[in-house]
């Protein structure tokens, strides 16, 4: 992996939480007149990605963003982060909420970068997505 171990790390945790939720709705593979119990996967990754067969996760920790791509079957297609830091403002350690939307949309843009020398294609389309911040819980979302 070209991010070392400590995103590596993160990639693991953000991959199983992010399978374990996408297969949690059974709308998710609703959605796409599939059942991902019986149906095979591509295997083709580029299609995966094009078609937004993949799930986003991304860990805000408290030294980096992190940002990880899988495929259904929970294979990392794609790493992304962004390093940061805490401020000490009015006696209280905290990420001022400009830092937060820069530091997040640079984790994307890493990630979509990675995207592009990996697969040579524009990531367009993703089918669900997590986040969570440094071990403070998780939140699934859907395009609802």
């Amino acid at each position: 992996m070209i991010c070392g171990l400590r995103i590596n790390n993160a990639e693991i945790s953000i991959t199983k939480i992010l399978v374990s939720v996408y297969r949690m709705y059974p709308s998710n593979r609703q959605r796409n007149g599939e059942d991902m119990e019986n149906k095979s996967i591509c295997t083709d990754k580029t299609e995966i990605i094009k078609q937004g067969k993949t799930s986003l996760g991304i860990e805000f920790g408290s030294t980096r963003i992190k940002a990880v791509l899988i495929d259904f079957s929970g294979e990392v297609l794609a790493v992304g982060f962004h390093d940061w830091e805490n401020s000490l403002t009015d006696g209280i350690w905290t990420y001022p909420l400009d830092e937060i939307h820069e530091g997040v949309r640079k984790c994307y843009t890493s990630l979509r970068k990675n995207v592009e020398e990996k697969y040579g294609v524009t990531l367009k389309k993703i089918g669900s997505m997590g986040i969570s911040a440094m071990m403070h819980g998780i939140m699934a979302f859907d395009k609802e």
